[in-house]
C-alpha cells in the first residue's frame, strides 16, 4: 500500500512537470513532433491515472508497457521516413529486448543520438523488461530469498503461529512497520498468495516442529505470537515453545503473546505462566495473552468513556451509578461488560448496574459466571429473557429505560442491530448507543459521520482496527504500567521497606493489575477537573509539579479509597478472596487465590499495622504521582473550563 501510494505520488508529479515543461516548450516554439510527443505523453499519463483503483499489484508495470509502446510506435512512425506500420511495430517490441533497431541517422546507426519520443521509449521498455522479470523471479524464487533472510540476517523479528481470518489482518498491519514471519500447519494458494505479495516468508509446519524455530530463527525474535483459532492450539505452541526455550536457551529476551479467548483456558495459561516465572531457565521467556473482543472492549470504551456526560451524578457521594443495558450477550458484549467492571469506580457510592437481555440467558449467564468471578462484591448483574425475533426494544417499560446510562446492542444478525439501534433515538435521544455493525457495510461508514437525531448512535470497533502493533505488542499502557511499578518500588525503598520485584520479573497477574491502573487514571483526571493537552502545547496553562500537588489536594484521600476499590474489583473479578488466616509474613498466596489487603478501605488500616506495611499510601501516590504518568506520554494536564 505505501508502495501504490508513492507510485501515484510519482506519477502526478510527473503530470505537473510535463504540463510545466509543454507550456515552456510551448514559449520557446520547439519543433512541431516533439511538443505532439509531449501532448500525447501528458494524455497517456491522465488517461492511466484511474487504473490505480483496480490495477495495484501491477500498476508499475502497467504504465510502464503503455507508454514504452505508445512511445516508441509514435517514435518509429514520425521520425523514420516511409516506415510501415508493421516495421514501426516490431521495432517498438525489440526496444522491450533491449534492444533499437539502427534506423535513425544518416547513415542509420545504433549509435546516434535518438529522438526524445525513441529515448523515452526504450529506457521505459528497459524498466519494464527488468522489473517484470524481477517480479516473475521473485514469484518462483522469493520464499526462498525471504527464508534464507529470516534465518540469517534478521533480528528483532516476528514469528506469527497460525493463519485464518483474524490473524491475516494482524499480519498485515505488523508488515507495514515489522519483519514478520507466518507458521501455519496449512495455506490455500490465496493466502499464500497473499503472504508472497506482501513479501512476508510463510512456513508450511507444526507449531511443535523444533527445526521450525532454527529456521524462523526465534533466537533473535522480538516477538513470537499464537493467534490460531482456538485455545488448545495456541496453548499446545506455548508448551513447546516453552520446551524449546529451555533446552537451547535465549540470548536475548522473547515477548511471547498468546490469543485466549475462554476463561478456563486463562486459568491453564495462569499455571504456564507460573512455571515460567519460577524457572531460572526461563528468565528471557515472558509469555502474556490477548483477547481480540477484550481489545475490541477496551478500545471501545476508551474512545468513548462511560463517565462522559454523567460527570455530575458521578462526582457526588450520594450520585446515581451507571446503569448499562446489553441487548444479546455474546463474547463481544461479555467482554465489554467485563471491562466495564475494571473502570466503573466513582466516588458515588452507588454501584454500576448491568442488565443483560439475551433468548438463552442460562447459556450466557454461566459463559459470564465463568468469566467474571465474584461480580456481585461490587455490581448488580442482572439478566432477562428476551428475544429480538419476535419483541422490540421499545417495548420494554419505560421505568426500566428511564433508568439505562447506556445500551449496547450486538446480535448475530446485524440487520437487527441496526434497526434496533436507529429506533431507540426517537425516544431517548440522551442515552449512548452503541451497535456491533460489520466492516464491509456502508451504513458503518455512514454511522460515523452522522449527526442530529443518530449523534448517539456509534458503532463497535472493526478488527483492523485493534488488531495493531500498537496494541498486541507496543502497549503503551503496559509501559506505563512499568513506570508505575517503577513508583512503586521507589515508595517502598522510601518507607525503609525492601523492594519487590522487578516488572521484568512480576507474573502476567500483576502486570495486568498495574495495567488496569493506568486505564482508570482517565477517571480519575475527570473527579479532579483536570483535562489532558500535549505537553508541548506552549499556549495551555499546563500544571507544573507543585501546581498539581495543591490543586489534588482536597480529592487525594477520596480517590485513593477509589483506586483501593478499583484494585479490589480486579482480584474479585478474577476469583480471589480475603486471607481470613492472616499471616503478615505472606500477604499474597497466589495458589489459592488469596490476599490479605482484599477488604474495605476502612479496614485497610488494621491490615497495614498488622502488617507493618503503609497501604493505604501506595493508593495516595497513585493520584500524586498520576501527573508524572501522563508525562511520560508527552501529555500535560490543564484545569478544565
Amino acid at each position: 500500500m505505501k508502495k501504490w501510494n508513492l507510485f501515484k505520488t510519482v506519477h502526478i508529479v510527473l503530470i505537473i512537470v510535463l504540463t510545466s515543461f509543454i507550456f515552456v516548450e510551448l514559449y520557446n516554439q520547439v519543433d512541431l513532433h516533439t511538443l505532439t510527443y509531449l501532448v500525447i505523453l501528458l494524455g497517456l499519463l491522465l488517461a492511466s491515472l484511474p487504473l490505480y483503483t483496480f490495477l495495484k499489484q501491477y500498476i508499475f508495470q502497467t504504465i510502464l508497457f503503455i507508454v514504452a509502446f505508445i512511445s516508441g510506435l509514435y517514435g518509429f512512425l514520425t521520425e523514420v521516413d516511409n516506415y510501415p506500420l508493421q516495421n514501426a511495430v516490431y521495432s517498438t517490441f525489440r526496444l522491450f529486448l533491449l534492444d533499437v533497431d539502427p534506423v535513425i541517422g544518416n547513415p542509420p546507426s545504433r549509435l546516434v543520438a535518438l529522438p526524445l519520443s525513441i529515448e523515452v521509449a526504450r529506457w521505459t521498455a528497459g524498466l519494464y523488461t527488468v522489473s517484470t522479470v524481477s517480479m516473475i523471479a521473485f514469484r518462483y524464487f522469493g520464499q526462498s530469498i525471504l527464508r534464507f533472510r529470516i534465518r540469517f540476517f534478521t533480528k528483532d523479528h516476528i514469528i506469527l503461529f497460525g493463519y485464518n481470518q483474524r490473524s491475516a489482518t494482524l499480519v498485515k498491519n505488523l508488515s507495514d512497520k515489522h519483519s514478520v514471519a507466518v507458521v501455519a500447519k496449512e495455506l490455500t494458494m490465496e493466502q499464500r498468495t497473499t503472504l508472497q505479495d506482501l513479501r512476508i516468508p510463510y512456513y508450511i509446519s507444526n507449531y511443535y516442529d523444533d527445526g521450525i524455530y532454527k529456521k524462523t530463527n526465534i533466537k533473535n525474535a522480538n516477538y513470537a505470537v499464537f493467534f490460531h483459532d482456538d485455545d488448545a492450539k495456541n496453548l499446545d505452541a506455548l508448551i513447546a515453545l516453552k520446551n524449546f526455550v529451555k533446552e537451547h536457551h535465549l540470548k536475548k529476551l522473547l515477548h511471547t503473546v498468546v490469543h485466549i479467548e475462554h476463561p478456563k483456558s486463562e486459568k491453564v495459561f495462569e499455571k504456564i505462566a507460573s512455571e515460567v516465572d519460577n524457572d531460572d531457565e526461563l528468565n528471557l521467556f515472558k509469555p502474556r495473552t490477548f483477547n481480540l473482543y477484550h481489545l475490541i472492549a477496551e478500545n471501545h470504551l476508551d474512545s468513548n468513556p462511560l463517565y462522559k456526560g454523567y460527570e455530575k451524578q458521578l462526582n457526588s457521594v450520594e450520585g446515581k451509578g451507571l446503569h448499562l443495558l446489553f441487548v444479546g450477550f455474546g463474547k463481544v458484549n461479555q467482554r465489554i461488560a467485563y471491562h466495564a467492571l475494571h473502570l466503573t469506580h466513582f466516588l458515588t457510592r452507588n454501584t454500576i448496574r448491568i442488565t443483560v437481555l439475551d433468548r438463552d440467558v442460562e447459556k450466557v449467564k454461566k459463559e459470564w459466571d465463568q468469566l467474571a468471578k465474584r461480580y456481585d462484591q461490587f455490581a448488580d448483574v442482572s439478566f432477562k429473557s428476551f428475544n429480538l425475533d419476535s419483541q422490540f426494544l421499545m417495548d420494554l417499560s419505560d421505568e426500566l429505560l428511564q433508568e439505562i446510562t447506556h445500551v449496547f446492542i450486538s446480535l448475530k444478525d446485524d440487520f437487527l442491530d441496526m434497526i434496533e439501534g436507529l429506533d431507540l433515538p426517537e425516544k431517548y435521544t440522551d442515552i449512548p448507543i452503541y451497535i456491533k455493525m460489520k466492516e464491509d457495510q456502508l451504513v458503518s461508514e455512514w454511522l460515523d459521520t452522522q449527526g442530529g437525531e443518530y449523534r448517539s448512535v456509534k458503532r463497535y470497533p472493526f478488527y483492523h482496527e485493534v488488531l495493531t502493533s500498537e496494541y498486541i505488542l507496543d502497549d503503551k499502557l503496559y509501559k506505563n504500567a512499568k513506570k508505575a511499578h517503577e513508583n512503586y518500588q521507589q515508595k517502598r525503598t522510601d518507607e525503609n521497606l525492601t523492594p519487590q520485584k522487578d516488572w521484568d520479573q512480576l507474573s502476567a497477574l500483576k502486570k495486568e493489575s498495574s495495567r488496569y491502573q493506568m486505564l482508570h487514571n482517565d477517571t480519575k483526571l475527570m473527579h479532579l477537573g483536570l483535562n489532558k493537552v500535549p505537553l508541548d502545547d506552549v499556549n495551555k496553562n499546563i500544571l507544573k509539579n507543585d501546581d498539581y500537588q495543591a490543586h489534588i489536594k482536597p480529592y487525594v484521600e477520596a480517590l485513593a479509597e477509589v483506586e483501593h476499590e478499583r484494585w479490589n474489583s480486579f482480584y474479585y473479578l478474577r476469583g480471589w478472596h480475603k486471607n481470613v488466616d492472616f499471616d503478615p509474613e505472606n500477604p499474597v498466596i497466589d495458589a489459592k487465590k488469596l490476599h490479605n489487603c482484599l477488604v474495605s478501605w476502612d479496614e485497610l488500616d488494621d491490615v497495614s499495622e498488622r502488617a507493618n506495611e503503609p497501604y493505604k499510601e501506595y493508593d495516595r501516590d497513585n493520584i500524586e504521582k498520576l501527573n508524572l504518568y501522563y508525562e511520560a506520554q508527552k501529555i500535560g494536564l490543564v484545569r478544565g473550563t
